[in-house]
Formats: structure tokens, sequence, C-alpha cells
């Protein structure tokens, strides 16, 4: 995700970032919401150039998912939403030395 705000400082000529991040049920969720220009992917990328399609396939790794927002003019929206697999971690009675 640090991957959206470098696209919010160069291209979105924002005022204001807000960053949230949630653990709900079996997941975490990162949400990046700013109030520039707006994100419009079908200007498509530039050659060479691979930020939101490398955040969702980042996700996808860790099975996951990435979701990107246009605000109708009045931002973007960048939603990272990642499963978290709980493991029972072994109780010990102290520090090995």
């Amino acid at each position: 995700m640090q991957e959206a705000l470098t696209n919010i400082e160069r291209h979105a000529d924002a005022q204001t970032v807000r960053i949230r991040l949630a653990c709900v049920d079996d997941a975490v969720t990162l949400e990046i919401t700013d109030d520039g220009v707006g994100y419009r992917p079908a200007a498509g990328a530039r050659a060479g150039h691979f930020g939101v399609s490398g955040m969702a396939e980042r996700a996808a790794l860790v099975g996951g998912a990435l979701t990107v927002e246009d605000r109708d003019g009045a931002g973007t929206r960048v939603v990272a939403t990642i499963p978290v697999h709980h493991t029972a971690a072994p109780v010990t009675g102290g520090l090995d030395r």
C-alpha cells in the first residue's frame, strides 16, 4: 500500500489523505482514501509502470484482494483486505537460555 501513497503524492493533487486499518473477524483491511483528482483506469498505465496491478498481485499472493474506486471527481479509495489465519502458539514456561 506504499504504492497507493506514492500514487497520491505523484498524481492525485490531494489535500487530504485518510488511512484506516481494521481487523474484523478473520481479515485485516487497510483503506486509503484521498480527496484528489481521482483514478482513471481507462487512461491505462504508462509503459513500465505497474502500480495498481502490482498492489493487486501482492494482495492476491497472500489470499487477499484489492479494490480501487474512483470517487467521481472527489478522490480515490484503495482497499486491501488480507485474510488472517489464526494458529495456536505453543505455551512455554519461560525463555530458553
